[in-house]
């Protein structure tokens, strides 16, 4: 059974880079940069994204405790009323309102995307 060895040194990655754009919890626009890198012989691909390795977002030190009880949901960042204070916004360019709210459901940009349009959303 043969077998293929490969120079390391030369094997190179095709990388692709794209930036997400969000409007920060503080008001801020900002662009978070991810790179898609694709193997070259197996063509097997995967997401680098530089803005969850950094963590220098506000608030993102630690993440909090979850709540004692369902029913205590002052500190829980995905609850009424701290979830449009504490969550990013769409440029304005792209959802004027910052999120999308249908009834109790909102969609806001993810703070550490993996595309170019990442978001997350909570159903109620």
């Amino acid at each position: 059974m043969g077998r293929t060895i490969v120079d390391a040194h030369r094997l190179r990655f095709d990388k692709k880079r794209l930036s997400a754009t969000l409007v920060d919890p503080g008001g801020s626009a900002v662009e978070k940069p991810v790179e898609i890198r694709t193997h070259p012989l197996t063509g097997r691909s995967c997401r680098i994204t530089f803005a969850r390795s950094e963590e220098k977002e506000a608030g993102t030190a630690r993440l909090p405790e979850p709540p004692p009880a369902a029913s205590d949901t002052d500190s829980c960042p995905f609850c009424r009323p701290q979830v449009l204070e504490r969550t990013p916004r769409f440029p304005p360019d792209l959802i004027s309102e910052g999120r999308l709210i249908k009834g109790e459901s909102i969609l806001f940009p993810n703070l550490y995307p993996y595309g170019r349009y990442s978001a997350v959303s909570l159903f109620d």
